[in-house]
């Protein structure tokens, strides 16, 4: 009997050595999953303003898209209506060409020799001048381009 109660109380002693060290592991355990818990929750914190800051994101590069496809529109809007307004101001420069055109040979049939000497010099410098207007046409052209 003594062999026995022996025998208990050592596998008793066993017993709650073991004990010890279970419940030792347990709390180190219960300590990882609270550290584990915290890191968990933090990564979600951080997952939900990352979410936050990609719509933020989005939401910009959406304006930013509109925006542009906006001035793109504006853009062709005013370059056609500047092509246009030199289509409008070529026609009515040869349309006033042509009427100054018509009015000195008018003159020019009406006038006398030394006249008519005036209005081929007339005719000279206007035809200068013009040409020049055409190079400081065609510089804008180009420099608008």
């Amino acid at each position: 009997m003594k062999e026995t109660n022996q025998s208990l109380r050592n596998d008793v002693g066993r017993l709650t050595t073991d004990l010890q060290s279970a419940q030792s592991r347990i709390t180190t355990l219960m300590s990882s999953i609270s550290d584990l818990q915290a890191q968990v929750c933090h990564l979600q914190e951080t997952a939900s303003k990352a979410e936050i800051k990609r719509a933020e994101a989005e939401q910009s590069a959406e304006s930013a898209s509109a925006k542009a496809n906006s001035l793109v529109l504006e853009i062709a809007t005013l370059s056609q209506a500047r092509d246009e307004a030199l289509s409008k101001f070529a026609m009515s420069r040869e349309a006033v060409a042509l009427e100054a055109k018509r009015d000195r040979e008018r003159w020019q049939a009406k006038a006398t020799e030394k006249e008519r000497q005036f209005f081929v010099e007339l005719d000279a410098a206007v035809a200068d001048r013009n040409s020049w207007r055409a190079k400081a046409d065609s510089l804008q052209v180009a420099l608008d381009k």
